[in-house]
């Protein structure tokens, strides 16, 4: 192909006037331009990396705005953005993954996929429900409280009736275990997205001058304002995590608290929230997209910014890598697809930039990684294990 025909493709790409097939040839001969660079003509195409940001930030930013007709439309964009998963330095393009039925002897034999919604609910008399069990309805009753089912995967709570603010409330907790996780809406209209391994412990309903909620794991809220009877002050919201508090009145934020990670971290989409340590007498207030991050015990509390997309991509059904290495990726298989991961020699030093649907199956994510020639992986009995 002339070099000027492939460059009005990545015009035409860009500006989003290209046919499929079109893309699937811009994509292949990008392909075999990453593997002979001598080839590459900076006077016609401009300079290599420019390019390709070009390319990623088009695909990415379809991935955050998809057009209206159908989510097959979406899932072929998520598709190319798995291909551009790449290393950056010596970028390698994974186009022939898609358009070739090339199958590694990896693949099909230890194909696992995600493990699924397996979420139990524990009620506060102990007794254990088992949510992947039941069907959409009506769980239980407990008092003025109506625990429900609305469609797998989501968990509501609903006030039948006016809460005696004497009577206390019983203390409910959801779990998920490695594999996909659960949505809940609590007695008083706040969202609750619960990820993977994690656990949130809240009350039937609401009362007195706190509404309080703990958690383990990573969780994204999505906070309802509610107003005191004098109808001007809020009621505030405070989630509870190992070693510190988060207080918000009505906002969009996320809180990642896994123990393996070493820090808590807090990020704010919308609204405002103040983070404390426990036992600390520094807090912060955060704005949105700032991320607060405190490992327990310390009481120091580091703010930076960051990409938003990156920290939920999880509750869209992503993984939005960003410059990622090989040790973080493996901790995010390990709680999505329920395995192990063991390191054969020295770890790998490659990073990751692009985006996998997290539905997809480990082999294929394996394989993808495997395409960058720095890392190979095996699979034994539920572990993965990273060769260099």
């Amino acid at each position: 192909m002339k070099r000027e025909d492939f460059q009005e493709l990545i015009e035409k790409y860009l500006d989003g006037s290209i046919d499929e097939k079109g893309k699937q040839i811009l994509f292949l001969y990008y392909d075999e331009l990453q593997k002979n660079k001598e080839t590459w003509d900076e006077e016609v195409l401009g300079s290599r990396e420019t390019v390709r940001l070009r390319l990623l930030n088009k695909i990415l930013t379809d991935i955050k705005s998809p057009k209206k007709n159908t989510w097959s439309k979406k899932r072929k964009w998520l598709s190319v953005a798995a291909m551009f998963l790449m290393v950056m330095a010596g970028t390698i393009f994974l186009s022939r993954y898609y358009y070739n039925n090339h199958r590694s002897a990896n693949s099909k034999k230890n194909d696992i996929l995600p493990v699924g919604n397996q979420a139990v609910l524990i009620l506060s008399n102990g007794s254990k429900i088992i949510l992947k069990d039941r069907e959409s309805g009506t769980l239980a009753r407990r008092g003025n409280t109506i625990i429900s089912q609305s469609r797998p995967g989501q968990l509501i709570y609903a006030i039948t009736s006016n809460i005696d603010n004497k009577k206390e409330p019983e203390y409910n907790t959801l779990t998920t275990p490695r594999g996909e996780g659960y949505q809940l809406v609590l007695s008083d209209g706040t969202r609750v997205w619960l990820n993977a391994e994690s656990s949130i412990t809240f009350p039937s309903f609401f009362t007195g001058k706190d509404r309080i909620v703990s958690t383990t794991g990573e969780a994204y809220f999505e906070v309802n304002t509610i107003a005191k009877r004098s109808g001007l002050e809020k009621i505030p919201f405070i989630v509870k995590t190992r070693g510190q508090e988060v207080k918000v009145l009505g906002t969009h934020f996320n809180i990642n608290a896994y123990p393996e990670e070493g820090s808590n971290k807090t990020t704010l989409l919308e609204g405002s929230v103040q983070v404390l340590g426990n036992g600390a007498s520094e807090s912060r207030v955060l704005r949105p997209g700032q991320q607060a991050s405190l490992k327990p015990g310390s009481g120091y509390i580091s703010v930076e910014n960051v990409s938003l997309d990156k920290v939920v991509a999880w509750k869209d059904g992503l993984f939005i890598l960003d410059e990622t290495n090989i040790t973080d990726i493996m901790k995010q298989l390990e709680r999505l697809y329920d395995v192990k991961v063991e390191y054969e020699g020295k770890v790998p030093s490659v990073r990751y930039t692009g985006s996998i649907p997290r539905k997809s199956a480990l082999s294929k994510v394996l394989r993808m990684l495997e395409r960058t020639g720095s890392a190979r992986f095996k699979m034994e009995n539920n572990v993965i294990i990273v060769l260099k």
